[in-house]
């Protein structure tokens, strides 16, 4: 389960991508331009739709809402997510909080099934440019400290993840290491281990020089390839195919988004998978003026 879960995490690290500025998948999006939004945005208001078959037809479904909040700088200050299933829904409510050079201090997590805030908080080095970064998250009885290294080039180099505390699933909740390593030729490589050093899972990402993602490889515990993802880049948009192990394809999938407001900023985003349409997003913006 552990080797399961953690290869998950490596696949959904890279689940959204963006142009430039090059925004890493283990980097969390906290400004309009990591976002990919223009302009002075005020608030991103997105419902998000999947499509299940239906007596043979295709029916639109809510599945998530989201409404992220930017003070005037275009900084992340709150970010509400509601998601909505058959069975339940839950909310969310993110705070955020930075220093006076806009470096990230504190996150705030609220959900409705409590009333205690799960926080994390951010600690940097004073060597200049950062060197460490310590990321402590605490609730109630459990909670875990993340150790972030970096390079010369102030990119992470390792994230070291320790829990603490009490846990009542230790299938879910594991220390884990991860090494990552700048190769030339625009090749990222993620690795994660266990404290012992056991290697779970592997994430190859290959960039073209304008820093689009164009493969995605993902290797697992005996780095045998599992499949790979070849991305077509247009603009915000693009096609990929993605392969098996035995180089069959899998699926072919598109990521668009159209119907721009005055700013640029696309109002819609569709995706389709195999020529179905598979999920879509409508969008409301509000700026500051």
């Amino acid at each position: 389960m552990r080797t399961g879960v953690l290869l998950i995490m490596c696949v959904l690290l890279f689940s959204c991508r963006e142009k430039r500025p090059l925004l890493y998948p283990w980097e969390e999006k906290l400004t309009l331009e990591q976002k990919g939004l223009k302009g002075k945005v005020k608030s991103l208001l997105e419902h998000r739709f999947g499509f299940v078959d239906s007596n043979g037809m295709s029916q639109k479904v809510l599945t998530e809402k989201e409404l992220d909040v930017f003070d005037s700088s275009g900084h992340l200050v709150e970010s509400n997510v509601t998601t909505y299933s058959a069975v339940d829904s839950n909310e969310t409510r993110n705070l955020y909080t930075y220093r006076t050079d806009f470096k990230i201090v504190k996150k705030e997590i609220f959900d409705k099934y409590s009333t205690i805030p799960q926080v994390i908080t951010y600690y940097y080095g004073d060597k200049g440019r950062d060197t460490l970064e310590i990321e402590q998250f605490q609730n109630r009885n459990f909670g875990a400290k993340t150790t972030l290294s970096y390079d010369a080039d102030n990119r992470v180099i390792e994230k070291r993840h320790i829990p603490i505390g009490n846990f009542t699933d230790s299938n879910y909740i594991q220390p884990y290491v991860t090494r990552i390593n700048y190769i030339v030729n625009n090749r990222v490589e993620a690795s994660t281990f266990t404290p012992d050093g056991e290697l779970t899972c592997k994430c190859v990402y290959k960039y073209d020089k304008g820093g689009n993602l164009i493969i995605l490889s993902h290797y697992d515990q005996s780095e045998f390839l599992l499949d790979k993802t070849v991305f077509v880049p247009s603009g915000n948009n693009y096609e990929s195919i993605t392969y098996g192990r035995d180089s069959a394809i899998q699926y072919k999938a598109a990521h668009t988004e159209d119907s721009p407001d005055k700013y640029g900023n696309a109002t819609r985003i569709s995706g389709v998978r195999n020529g179905k349409l598979t999920f879509l997003a409508e969008r409301q913006i509000e700026y500051y003026h």
